[in-house]
């Protein structure tokens, strides 16, 4: 997400000198990275259930389809994803657009 943030700057740079507050964004950032994150849990909590049942065989006494565990993953990454894209959201609205807009 600061890769994306930093390919970015002009347009920041560009919404800021045009009046967007700091709070819009930071909300234009992290809309993205939601999104994001709800495509990546989707396919991974898909694929994890998937693979699960190959795992079985080799699981004793363990349920390969726990719910908590995968709650526990789930939520875990979106904590991390989270925090991972506000900082970098969190470092846009310090852009001056008089440098944004003059960097090639």
């Amino acid at each position: 997400m600061s890769f994306a943030v930093t390919q970015r700057t002009r347009e920041m740079g560009v919404r800021s000198a045009l009046g967007a507050q700091g709070r819009q964004l930071i909300l234009l950032v992290m809309r993205k990275s939601v999104i994001q994150l709800a495509v990546g849990l989707l396919l991974g909590l898909g694929l994890a259930l998937l693979a699960s049942g190959a795992l079985e065989p080799v699981l004793y006494h363990v349920n390969p389809r726990d719910s908590a565990v995968f709650v526990a993953v789930a939520a875990t990454l979106a904590f991390a994803s989270l925090i991972a894209s506000f900082l970098p959201a969190r470092r846009v609205t310090r852009i001056d657009p008089v440098l944004a807009l003059s960097s090639e």
